[in-house]
């Protein structure tokens, strides 16, 4: 599908909603007339790369990827993920019914466009709008067996060892040794925790540790969270996608779990500091660390027993799983904070949650995440 000239006028340094559209009918995915009678919305949001979404009157439309010009991470990324759905887009491929639709990449630009996935919300979206306060459990439950079915699945797709640095480490050397472009963005509330971090020895050594325990397995997504997995119930049955493959690569599909069990511990945490003095008892079943219990264990049982994992195998990779968590609470606590002027509620409880992980993480496995 590639080889269509480059996506937008690569000498314009804004783009306007006019230029998506054309772009899209130029490709014959979309029709003039059918802008006309059905009517269009265009919604922009930018993260590493120019993400659209294009929505027509009718609820169908697209989602359109393209990189920043002046970015060569964001071309990569880009065309990392374009590559993995031409790759992996066929019916037989164990991801069918996991990716959205491919519809068009182009690699030159490059420019990755997919079937939007208009009846869906993210599983963060989900979670904030839930009007019962109650811990969408289920879906981690569910999320946690599509996992395990993936990296069943993809054993034995890419042979042979990983690189000597995983790719999924990058952020760290930022935190630890950050250079002067980083220094340079960061903000008041992101530096506040870069500080508490780097005051912690453990945090630091358990940091320090992940590429040694690291295990080359299969391919996994590399940057599993609550943005990246989206959700519909289509009758009796819930519809879960997997989105954002800019990071995959041949990896630790311990890395991809813990993200998921990450994803959980944060929302939770992140939701009872918030409430103060009404943390303990805002799920109406107890103290938050209960339902971290219940939905650790619900994604580990689905994922185990979806991977056909022996209790042996269970054993050996408990560790790896819950060290990742810690480091992944890390990462997550330097984004919410990335962008503000202080530092946010709950940072230090989280941070507090990752120390302690790192410190002991055969405790934590049976008494924080009850999975061993």
């Amino acid at each position: 599908m590639g080889g269509s000239a480059p996506f937008l006028r690569s000498e314009r340094a804004v783009y306007d909603d006019a230029d998506v559209v054309k772009y899209l009918v130029d490709l014959g995915v979309l029709s003039a007339d059918r802008v006309v009678r059905s009517g269009v919305q265009v919604q922009w949001h930018a993260r590493r790369n120019r993400n659209i979404r294009v929505e027509l009157g009718d609820g169908s439309g697209f989602f359109v990827k393209h990189a920043d010009p002046t970015s060569v991470l964001s071309r990569e990324t880009v065309r990392s993920e374009g590559e993995f759905y031409r790759t992996h887009q066929a019916s037989s491929s164990p991801l069918a019914g996991v990716l959205c639709d491919l519809i068009h990449f182009d690699e030159t630009f490059p420019v990755l466009v997919l079937d939007l996935l208009s009846h869906h919300r993210t599983l963060r979206d989900i979670w904030l709008e839930e009007e019962s306060e109650r811990f969408p459990i289920a879906i981690f439950r569910t999320a946690g067996r599509t996992l395990g079915e993936f990296h069943a699945r993809s054993d034995s797709w890419v042979p042979g060892l990983g690189s000597a640095v995983p790719p999924s480490f990058g952020w760290m050397s930022n935190i630890q040794r950050p250079n002067p472009g980083v220094l340079e963005r960061i903000s008041q509330g992101g530096l506040a925790v870069m500080e508490i971090v780097q005051s912690s020895p453990v945090i630091g050594s358990g940091l320090a540790s992940l590429a040694e325990m690291w295990q080359s397995e299969s391919v996994i997504h590399g940057d599993v969270r609550a943005d990246n997995i989206m959700v519909a119930a289509l009758g009796n049955v819930v519809d879960l996608r997997l989105v954002d493959w800019e990071l995959w690569h041949l990896g630790d599909p311990a890395w991809d779990l813990a993200g998921l069990i990450e994803a959980a511990t944060t929302s939770i945490l992140t939701r009872g500091a918030s409430m103060g003095d009404d943390a303990r008892s805002w799920d109406g079943t107890g103290f938050s660390v209960a339902v971290i219990q219940a939905t650790s264990r619900a994604i580990w049982h689905a994922y185990t027993e979806a991977r056909g994992m022996s209790a042996e195998s269970r054993r050996e990779v408990t560790p790896r799983v819950v060290t990742y968590c810690a480091a992944r609470i890390v990462q997550s606590t330097v984004e919410l904070a990335a962008q503000t002027d202080v530092l946010p509620r709950g940072s230090t409880v989280l941070l507090q949650v990752a120390e302690n992980v790192f410190a002991d993480p055969q405790r934590a496995a049976t008494e924080f995440f009850a999975i061993s």
